[in-house]
């Protein structure tokens, strides 16, 4: 049977995970909050050039669009999120941990680290283990994990802590996406993404083949890119909240 555990830590003998929490979550939670920010105002920047430059992506205006897009992202797919596992081996006295890092970038991931509570504590089985790790503590980590996980899931272990237990926090401020807006190049990419689909589209494909042939096809995105960066116009507040009323349709070429 194969065992994965890449996201694995032993906690530093004098640290409390009840005591660690306060500090996580000032720490990723500040840092959570601002990824929130960044992915809605993308989603929201997405959903007016779109109207724009091509097509209404619903009837929404963009801000409602993007919240429910994070929210959805959140629910489907459980994105923006971050969770820490906590377990105690009562064979060694130690604590350990996983980390399950779902924001964008695995941002929580640096964070957590540089918090200096914990050292890397992974283990595999179906390659050879790191060159910094002897034989003898590899197999000390793969009892170790044995031990503290069995055959169980995680959480059915040990201590859960989650950044966003209720969902990510909505944005509503449109000074904060306003702040929080990707660059030029970002926002004619997404949008050139889009055409690209719909192109595809056009010529038969499902919609799971058309996007997979778009990711595939960076050319014709990148080209695409390049000749919507000179239409990407500001976004101020009531673009934010001013539902599209119709759609430009795209003159462009392939």
């Amino acid at each position: 049977m194969s065992t994965k555990i890449h996201h694995g830590y032993r906690m530093a003998d004098d640290v409390d995970p009840f005591a660690l929490i306060p500090q996580l979550r000032d720490t990723m939670g500040a840092a959570g909050a601002e990824l929130v920010a960044r992915a809605t105002a993308t989603e929201a920047a997405r959903a007016v050039d779109a109207a724009r430059l091509h097509r209404p992506l619903n009837d929404m205006s963009p801000l409602r669009h993007a919240i429910d897009s994070v929210r959805r992202d959140w629910t489907d797919r459980q994105r923006h999120d971050c969770d820490v596992v906590f377990l105690a081996d009562h064979a060694d006295g130690r604590r350990y941990a996983l980390l399950y890092d779902r924001t964008a970038g695995h941002a929580m991931t640096g964070i957590w680290e540089g918090l200096g509570v914990a050292e890397p504590w992974s283990y595999w089985n179906n390659t050879d283990p790191p060159d910094d790790v002897d034989t003898t503590e590899w197999e000390l980590r793969r009892r170790t994990w044995d031990r503290l996980l069995g055959n169980d899931p995680p959480a059915a272990r040990g201590l859960t802590w989650r950044l966003h237990p209720a969902g990510p926090p909505i944005v509503l401020s449109r000074d904060t996406i306003i702040e929080h807006l990707p660059a030029e190049r970002e926002r004619a990419a997404a949008v050139a993404l889009l055409l690209v689909i719909d192109d595809l589209l056009g010529q038969g494909l499902t919609a799971p083949d058309a996007l997979t042939q778009a990711l595939l096809g960076r050319d014709r995105v990148a080209d695409r890119t390049e000749a919507l960066l000179g239409r990407i116009e500001p976004i101020n507040a009531d673009d934010l909240t001013t539902a599209p009323v119709s759609a430009r349709q795209d003159t462009m070429g392939p």
